[in-house]
């Protein structure tokens, strides 16, 4: 997480518990004073929908529905660091946004995330680089096209990428 421009550290470090909190504004504390938080995990898809589900705890789910209906202040950068958390379901009878949307719609500024499933180690990769650079000041948009470039090059040499799968949703036009 990044408060003013910074990589929180600290007694201000935020559990996944405050994390969750924060993002859903059940509690004020380091993440809901974070200008990036960063949420990894994993998604779910639900049986009867197919909308992927952000999974907590076995009890724990945060659906597009949940989190559109959160309220968040002050347009925070999130980093959804799990599965397909900018890919609608697809299923002509159904409407309903990606999870990532939801969180946009909920009044986060942006929402990095992923389109397709990527293996945990590339995830780690790329969102640790995304991260380093936000910390260094760059726009999510920036940070993200930086660590792109990053893992290009890394797959020019040999080593496998998630790159392709991971995009920015804005609500900064």
């Amino acid at each position: 997480m990044h408060t003013r421009g910074r990589l929180a550290q600290g007694p201000d470090n935020a559990s996944r518990r405050e994390v969750r909190d924060a993002v859903t504004r059940k509690k004020r504390g380091a993440a809901a004073r974070a200008d990036v938080v960063h949420i990894a995990g994993h998604t779910e898809p639900q049986e009867r929908t197919g909308e992927a589900v952000l999974v907590f705890a076995p009890e724990e789910r945060v659906s597009w529905r949940k989190a559109a209906a959160a309220s968040i202040r002050g347009a925070p950068t999130l980093v959804l660091a799990a599965c397909e958390t900018l890919r609608s379901p697809q299923t002509p009878r159904l409407r309903s946004l990606s999870l990532g949307a939801g969180f946009l719609a909920a009044g986060a500024g942006e929402v990095i995330g992923t389109l397709a499933p990527i293996p945990d180690n590339d995830a780690q990769t790329i969102f640790s680089s995304v991260h380093r650079h936000l910390a260094a000041g760059h726009d999510a948009a920036e940070a993200l096209r930086l660590a792109q470039l990053e893992a290009i090059a890394a797959e020019r040499q040999g080593h496998r990428s998630a790159w392709r799968s991971v995009a920015l949703l804005t609500s900064r036009i």
